[in-house]
């Protein structure tokens, strides 16, 4: 898993570039959560010191505004399946990028306040249910039981994702380390190459 985190975050794909635009989203949106001010308008922020076009977020969050609900429960039903793919899956999957990319939609509707509280009554819930049943089985001598740590390793499966998925937004330095992009480019093993079909005649002869 550690090897395979590397490679990727040492090559710009496509995949990459999807994970580092989660990242980037979910620390300006936990940003923009401390100082009251929605991820479009901190993304704004940044865009405009980069001197790049940001007139086009204003819209953005314009649809977003008017829509507050149906955003909130695509995003919760987002954050919900990538949460499930996260426990059943390794660090490999999209899955954690996804669950940043639903926790930065939740905060641009307002409701970032529910991932907070949400997960810390899960975190609290699991801690109780499963510090509680080894209490009760060590106190009535009986063996113990290994359903608390079958319970959290899917947590600790969709932490790993998420907090691994939290650090791509450092990938561009390991884009401009890494040479290999460079030195494949218009070959294909870049994942970036587009395969040039050559034009045919009607006689099916390679057109000129």
């Amino acid at each position: 898993m550690g090897l395979d985190f590397i490679e990727r975050f040492f090559k710009l794909t496509l995949d990459n570039v999807y994970r580092f635009t989660c990242s980037l989203l979910f620390v300006l949106a936990c940003i923009g959560y401390l100082q009251g001010v929605p991820p479009t308008a901190q993304l704004a922020s940044v865009l405009d010191w980069l001197g790049a076009p940001s007139a086009w977020l204003a819209a953005v969050g314009e649809w977003i505004a008017a829509r507050q609900n149906v955003v909130a429960i695509v995003a919760t039903l987002l954050l919900l399946v990538a949460v499930l793919f996260a426990a059943a899956n390794d660090a490999r999957s999209r899955s954690g990028s996804t669950a940043l990319l639903a926790c930065a939609l939740l905060v641009e509707v307002e409701l970032g306040w529910w991932i907070f509280t949400g997960a810390l009554i899960v975190m609290a819930s699991l801690a109780l249910l499963t510090g509680g049943g080894l209490f009760l089985t060590r106190r009535l001598g009986w063996v113990e039981p290994d359903w608390p740590r079958r319970v959290w390793e899917p947590v600790g499966r969709v932490v790993v994702s998420v907090a691994l998925a939290s650090v791509y937004v450092l990938s561009p330095l390991g884009w401009l380390i890494s040479q290999e992009p460079y030195n494949l480019r218009g070959t294909r093993l870049n994942p970036l190459f587009i395969a040039q079909v050559p034009k045919t005649g009607p006689s099916g002869a390679a057109a000129r």
